[in-house]
């Protein structure tokens, strides 16, 4: 995509991606009014065109229009930080069939109650009803349930891999799944 005058983009401020729109562009150039009124010039490879904004803080990734780091991890912000002082606290996003989440550092128990557990249960397999699966919100329980239903219905062994850095999760991101399996026994 050839960056254009006028374009809304992400553009790399420091160690941040910041909002604007391109006011000057050369070859190898570009000038950015950002949304909290400075200017950044950098070069090319900086800038990233922007998702439209009916796509801000959207539940799975694939539906971007734009698919770069600066527009995952502005996503990924807007889903659990919320944007203009509102928090969403979505700590989790798909990717595809992949589940991202992000860890709140602090206790969500809400997100896990048993009434939560018994949500994710009641959802029909998939080809069953398959289109009320998009009236579930990305969450663990869902993964552990498409898991489950899919062992079930087609009689083959299920994987779900949990990965990130030291600290990210990994433990009670396992925890909650064995809660998930331990509630449809």
């Amino acid at each position: 995509d050839q960056i254009k005058k006028g374009q809304q983009v992400w553009v790399l401020d420091g160690a941040a991606y910041v909002k604007g729109a391109v006011v000057e562009v050369t070859e190898e150039i570009s000038t950015v009014a950002t949304e909290d009124g400075r200017t950044v010039t950098c070069v090319q490879e900086a800038v990233f065109p922007s998702n439209p904004s009916l796509l801000d803080g959207v539940d799975d990734l694939t539906r971007l229009s734009h698919l770069h780091e600066a527009g995952i991890l502005c996503v990924l912000r807007d889903r659990f930080g919320g944007s203009e002082g509102v928090s969403r606290k979505e700590i989790y996003t798909h990717a595809g069939p992949v589940l991202i989440a992000v860890n709140p550092f602090q206790s969500v128990p809400d997100l896990y109650a048993p009434g939560q557990v018994d949500h994710f249960v009641r959802r029909p397999a998939m080809g069953v009803g398959a289109n009320d699966v998009e009236k579930y919100r990305p969450h663990i329980f869902l993964t552990a349930d498409k898991a489950f239903k899919e062992m079930r219905l087609r009689g083959k062994s299920q994987s779900i891999i949990i990965t990130g850095e030291s600290g990210a999760g990994k433990t009670e991101t396992t925890k909650f799944v064995m809660q998930y399996v331990a509630g449809l026994v």
